[in-house]
């Protein structure tokens, strides 16, 4: 069983990317994901669920990391 820490890393995480993709428009989606990752996602496509998913679970996996990579308070 993984560290008590380590599950609220991995919740504070998909809550921040949830919150954050929460806020964007589809624009800011589509623009995001064109720029970031080179995916081109059709202006006619109004439901971005599924890549507001896919958006989440890597943003989610990005904060989690780099949460994991800052030192404790004992170095």
């Amino acid at each position: 069983m993984s560290h008590w820490t380590t599950q609220v890393f991995a919740d504070q995480a998909v809550d921040d990317a949830v919150e954050l993709v929460e806020s964007f428009s589809n624009n800011k989606v589509r623009q995001v994901l064109h720029l970031n990752f080179g995916m081109t996602i059709p202006m006619w496509k109004n439901n971005l669920s599924e890549e507001r998913d896919w958006l989440i679970n890597k943003l989610a996996n990005q904060f989690f990391e780099e949460a994991m990579e800052r030192p404790g308070p004992h170095g």
